[in-house]
C-alpha cells in the first residue's frame, strides 16, 4: 500500500511540461489561483480556459508534482506519488530589445500546504526554458 505524501514528509517533486491530458488535475489549483486574485470560483471555466490554451498552443503549462522514490530504485525513476502541488503558465511574446522571442511568466501558484517547503523550486527549476522569461504580477500567490 502506498503512503500519502504530506508536506512534513518533504518528498522530492518534479516540474514537468503539462498538456491537455493534465488540465483536469491542474484546474482546481488554477481556480484557487484565480480566487486568490478575487475571481469568483468557477471550475468549469478554469478547465475551459486551460484546455483552450493547450489545444491552441497558446501557452506553456508546467506543473509540479510530488515524487516519492522507492528506496530500492537506483536510478530514481520509480514514482510513488503524484499529487499536483503547483503550476506555472507562460505565454509566448517578443522582445523589441533583444529582437527575439520571450516567454512571459503570467501565472504561478503553489498549493498553500506546500509553500515554504521547498516546493516553490517550481519557481525557476522548470522555467529556465530559453531566452527571456519575464515575470508578471503573480508573485504573491506563490508566497
Amino acid at each position: 500500500m502506498a503512503s500519502i505524501a504530506t508536506p512534513s514528509d518533504a518528498p522530492r517533486f518534479v516540474v514537468r511540461d503539462a498538456g491537455v491530458h493534465d488540465v483536469a488535475r491542474i484546474a482546481p489549483l488554477f481556480d484557487a489561483y484565480r480566487q486568490f486574485y478575487g475571481a469568483a470560483p468557477n471550475l468549469a471555466e478554469a478547465v475551459g480556459f486551460l484546455t483552450a490554451r493547450q489545444t491552441r498552443g497558446e501557452s506553456v503549462l508546467l506543473l509540479a508534482q510530488t515524487r516519492e522514490i522507492d528506496a530500492g530504485d537506483r536510478d530514481g525513476t520509480v514514482d510513488r506519488g503524484d499529487a499536483i502541488i503547483g503550476f506555472a503558465q507562460l505565454y509566448p511574446s517578443f522582445s523589441s530589445v533583444s529582437l527575439g522571442a520571450v516567454s512571459i511568466l503570467n501565472d504561478l501558484y503553489v498549493a498553500p500546504a506546500w509553500r515554504r517547503c521547498g516546493a516553490p523550486a517550481l519557481r525557476v527549476t522548470g522555467l529556465r526554458r530559453g531566452p527571456g522569461v519575464r515575470a508578471s504580477q503573480s508573485h504573491a500567490a506563490g508566497r
